[in-house]
């Protein structure tokens, strides 16, 4: 049960990912809130913390060294038990939110370990850790708290450059109460178990407490509104942590709803934006300074290096780190919302990196795309990324279009590259891509179009370079290999020898829509020459294969499509007719041959009965842009291309 809903995101990725149904996805109707309340569950607290792994490593026992037996890690770092050794023991560490609250987790293993000889070798924890951090929305009082959430068989451990890459078989809540009385860490809070329609029954202490000032307001309600005030107990019910509202809680169902044994409430300010941004803005100050202060702790990460021997194992670095920063190193500056411990937290964690990013073998590069087909120029992007580097990393896009085609995109990539690494992302978040990746990124590739948006994404980011990938006059794009996939010389001349194979399955793949595009233009053809008009392109100001000197209102107009969608007429855009054959004057827009599907075009025409009617369309179309885009590029052409009376 729980396995399903709980896992790892994929093999490169070295942290628990939760993935747990949402309970409003199921539980729409009356029907399904009986069933739901009706049946045994148990619900457990969620919590809003960082996610770390702590590994019983397959070394023998050795009662001083703690370190060969256990390592903890987030997100695939491992956190040394040398790193925090000088950060004061009687530092505050409320006044922080950066990495030396790190230091309990290191207390907690080091003072503990020797009880813990009866775990098994080659054992993981997922083990949730409760601390001050800008990106979460709980303000707990209870501070530091470690809780158990599960545990999983490890089949695999790779450590190397600071980086530990675990293979384990998910996660398993068998056990959990045992393994935790032994690690000396806390539970899930068990807040219910049994029948929610036999409420106050099966509520623990805390929660019956709480649950006096609902219990009239239960008496009498059909199941869907008994559900709904159910599910605002639960949202309601303070921490046992201390934050005002847990994050939420967790349903483990003894039968099944909606496919899965597990759902969840999670609290509506999880998903908002606005309430994170001033969370975040309480540790930073306006632009300007926030990058005058970063440029300041880059400058001391610096300077610190400079005095350091690196020479030995990277514990011992991190070490003599450790004295420098918490201990001799003199701050320069202040920030204006953080505390000293904060400051030296910043200037820690940026030394770390830089320090790992010139180990050995950890010189890493990421190419970003959708690489559709893998063609000669993309061998050459990724040729240009391996010169003078360990490896390579590919961030693989995968959206509503190129979903489909995600494996065929992938053995196109390892018929070339069987030993990249290869990820795929929905986002353009460049530090969401590089987080994700299991290796070191020193820096990303990028064509001309993309240069100065990545660069922004890293201005903060000195380590990860942007490097500009120029296509050369030879190189034919992914588009273009498709548009012509009749024409298999063609397709061989561009793509490297390895991928031709892929050629039939690229055919079967993407062939229809060329078959379609040809019935497409064919049948644009055809309404252009039976009304005599002409194709005007708003991008070049110029007719498409045609004379200059057709009048505006005898034209077809060719808008570029903002939205990117797909498209194959003439190119990117969205052709608009006006005809002649209406026997309303006002007949304006538009003939839209778009990709509507993954395999067809479809032309429409849209006929207004009046010039009123025809500009409400228009008007609605240019809040549909400035809503989706926050511009208004479909103005100019809708009220000066469109509206006019076709020529008799």
């Amino acid at each position: 049960m729980i396995h399903e809903a709980i896992h790892r995101v994929n093999e490169a990725d070295d942290y628990l990912n939760i993935s747990i149904k949402n309970v409003d996805k199921v539980i729409k109707d009356e029907k399904t809130a009986s069933e739901l309340i009706n049946q045994e569950v148990i619900v457990y607290g969620k919590y809003d913390g960082t996610k770390l792994s702590l590994l019983r490593t397959g070394e023998d026992w050795d009662s001083e060294q703690w370190w060969k037996m256990f390592v903890v890690s987030y997100k695939g770092n491992i956190i040394y038990g040398t790193e925090y050794a000088d950060v004061n023991p009687d530092a505050d560490l409320d006044t922080t939110v950066g990495v030396s609250q790190y230091k309990s987790v290191i207390d907690h293993v080091s003072k503990n370990f020797n009880d813990w000889k009866s775990i098994p070798k080659n054992t993981e924890f997922f083990v949730e850790f409760l601390m001050n951090k800008p990106t979460l929305t709980r303000k707990y009082t209870k501070l530091r708290q470690l809780i158990l959430i599960g545990h999983a068989n490890v089949s695999d451990v790779t450590v190397t450059n600071g980086r530990i890459h675990i293979k384990s078989n998910g996660l398993n809540m068998d056990d959990r109460e045992k393994y935790a009385k032994i690690l000396g860490l806390n539970l899930p809070e068990l807040i219910f178990k049994g029948k929610m329609i036999d409420f106050p029954k099966g509520l623990n202490s805390r929660a019956k407490d709480y649950y006096k000032d609902y219990e009239s307001a239960f008496k009498g309600l059909p199941a869907d509104g008994y559900w709904k005030l159910a599910k605002n107990f639960f949202s309601e019910l303070p921490s046992l942590y201390g934050s005002i509202k847990e994050e939420g809680v967790v349903f483990h169902l003894s039968k099944a709803m909606g496919g899965t044994n597990i759902l969840k409430i999670v609290q509506d300010d999880q998903y908002d934006k606005e309430l994170r941004f001033k969370i975040k803005m309480q540790y930073k100050m306006e632009i300007k300074d926030e990058d005058e202060y970063f440029r300041k702790v880059r400058a001391s990460a610096e300077e610190i290096i400079s005095t350091m021997k690196l020479n030995g194992k990277f514990a011992k670095t991190l070490q003599e780190l450790s004295r420098i920063v918490y201990k001799d190193y003199e701050l320069g500056f202040t920030h204006k919302k953080k505390t000293e411990l904060n400051i030296r937290d910043d200037i820690q964690l940026t030394t770390k990196s830089i320090l790992m990013r010139k180990l050995p073998g950890n010189n890493g590069a990421l190419v970003v795309g959708k690489f559709r087909v893998f063609t000669n120029g993309h061998k050459k992007m990724f040729e240009q990324a391996l010169k003078g580097r360990d490896f390579l990393v590919v961030a693989l896009v995968s959206n509503k279009e190129t979903k489909p085609t995600l494996e065929l995109r992938k053995k196109m990539i390892q018929a070339e590259y069987p030993k990249v690494e290869i990820l795929t992302t929905t986002s353009g978040n460049l530090l969401t891509m590089i987080n994700k990746t299991s290796q070191n990124i020193n820096a990303v590739l990028a064509g001309s179009d993309r240069v100065d948006g990545y660069t922004e994404q890293m201005k903060r980011n000195l380590d990860v370079q942007i490097e500009e990938v120029r296509r050369g006059e030879d190189d034919e794009s992914a588009t273009k290999v498709i548009r012509n996939l009749s024409d298999v010389k063609y397709f061989k001349k561009n793509v490297p020898k390895k991928v031709q194979k892929f050629y039939d399955e690229l055919v079967k793949t993407y062939g229809v829509s060329e078959k379609f595009r040809i019935q497409g233009k064919e049948m644009l053809k055809e309404i252009v020459e039976s009304l005599g008009w002409k194709v005007y392109d708003l991008r070049t100001k110029k007719f498409i294969d045609h004379e200059r000197n057709v009048p505006k209102d005898k034209a077809i107009i060719a808008q570029y499509d903002i939205l990117d969608r797909i498209q194959y007429i003439y190119g990117h855009g969205t052709l608009g007719v006006a005809t002649k054959e209406h026997k309303n004057p006002y007949v304006v827009t538009s003939t839209d041959i778009a990709m509507r599907s993954r395999y067809s075009h479809i032309v429409d025409y849209l006929v207004f009965g009046s010039k009123k009617e025809a500009q409400a369309y228009i008007d609605k179309q240019n809040q549909q842009y400035e809503k989706t885009l926050g511009i208004k590029t479909a103005d100019e052409f809708l009220k000066t291309a469109r509206l006019g009376k076709p020529a008799k």
